[in-house]
C-alpha cells in the first residue's frame, strides 16, 4: 500500500467549504466534527434539499457533510442512518481543516509513539497521562455507568 494516499488537488475548495460550515450556528456541530474524527457514528436523518431561507440547522450540516462525501452511511437503525467518515483519505483531507475552521480543541495524539515507548522501553507514563487528560474532559453524564 502506498504511504501517501492523499492527492490534495481532489479536496473541495476550502474557502467554499468554510462558508458552508459557517451557515450552521448550532454549537453541536463541533461535537459532530469531533465524533467524525474519532470514528464515532453520527446518528441523523439526511435532508433531500436545503432551504436557505430557514435556519441552517444541525441536520442540514450533517446532510451537507454527507453530500460532499465526508460522511457515508455505515448502517441504519429503525430507519435512521448512522454515518461515519468513509475512509482514511477523507479523514486526512478534511479533519484538520474542520478542526481549525471551527476552532475546536483537538486532543490528537500520536498513538503509535505511545505504543512504541511502551513496547520498546516499557514506559507507560505517556499513556497514563493521556488517559488522565481524557478523563478530565468528560462530563458528569459521561461518567454514568462508567464502572470498568
Amino acid at each position: 500500500m502506498p504511504e501517501i494516499l492523499i492527492d490534495k488537488k481532489v479536496a473541495t475548495d476550502y474557502s467554499k467549504l468554510s462558508k458552508l460550515i459557517n451557515l450552521c450556528d448550532d454549537k453541536n456541530k463541533e461535537e459532530v466534527i469531533l465524533k467524525s474524527i474519532s470514528d464515532e457514528l453520527i446518528e441523523s436523518n439526511i435532508k433531500n434539499e436545503f432551504n436557505f431561507e430557514l435556519k441552517f440547522d444541525l441536520t442540514d450540516f450533517i446532510s451537507m457533510l454527507f453530500y460532499i462525501g465526508y460522511l457515508t452511511i455505515e448502517r441504519a437503525e429503525f430507519g435512521i442512518p448512522k454515518l461515519k467518515v468513509p475512509n482514511k483519505v477523507m479523514k486526512d483531507l478534511y479533519a484538520d481543516y474542520f478542526l481549525t475552521s471551527t476552532k475546536i480543541k483537538s486532543n490528537k495524539v500520536e498513538y503509535s509513539a505511545l505504543i512504541r515507548d511502551a513496547a520498546i522501553d516499557g514506559k507507560i507514563d505517556k499513556i497514563v497521562n493521556n488517559f488522565k487528560e481524557y478523563l478530565e474532559e468528560l462530563s458528569n453524564s459521561d461518567y454514568q455507568r462508567f464502572d470498568e
